[in-house]
């Protein structure tokens, strides 16, 4: 893994608008065009990267940049107050990270990080249209505890479902 740092915009949006648009443009009136622009913009990357506890890094793979994660470390979640979360907010990976462990290893390595910082929870949000994933964070022990709806006007409105999952990581 490699640091996400300010001057790396440039990369992440490019990266990103290879990766995001396969799998997430039909839920888009635009293709999810002016959440990309919006969300790896110089501005926001920089109020991102100014975050306190926060992890955001380009995941690599045999020399190849091949995704990012960003974990929020210390973000509490409304239902386990009382409990020390850690979000996963972020992690998108290439096609050619798919079906070689990558995003196993990733999770594990997250999970550990996590309960390292004195994490007992780990949770994270997943459209509710995309099964694989949800198979995916279901395989890893997460299970839903609640729906909420990602607001935005640019989205079509039927497809804003979104699962927040959690795990316990200790």
């Amino acid at each position: 893994m490699k640091e996400i740092l300010l001057g790396d915009q440039k990369e992440l949006h490019h990266l990103m608008m290879q990766i995001y648009p396969r799998v997430y443009q039909h839920l888009w009136r635009d293709g999810g065009k002016s959440y990309l622009e919006k969300t790896y913009s110089p501005g926001q990357l920089e109020k991102e990267l100014n975050e306190p506890n926060t992890l955001y890094c380009f995941v690599q793979y045999q020399s190849e940049t091949i995704g990012i994660i960003r974990l929020l470390e210390n973000e509490p979640v409304a239902n386990f107050r009382n409990k020390k979360a850690a979000k996963l907010q972020r992690i998108y990976l290439s096609d050619a990270a798919q079906g070689k462990g990558v995003g196993k290893a990733l999770m594990t390595w997250m999970q550990d990080r996590a309960r390292h910082s004195g994490c007992s929870i780990l949770w994270l949000e997943v459209m509710d249209t995309q099964q694989k994933a949800i198979g995916f964070y279901e395989g890893l022990g997460f299970q839903a505890f609640n729906e909420v709806k990602f607001e935005s006007d640019l989205m079509h409105k039927h497809l804003r479902g979104v699962y927040q999952m959690w795990k316990t990581i200790l």
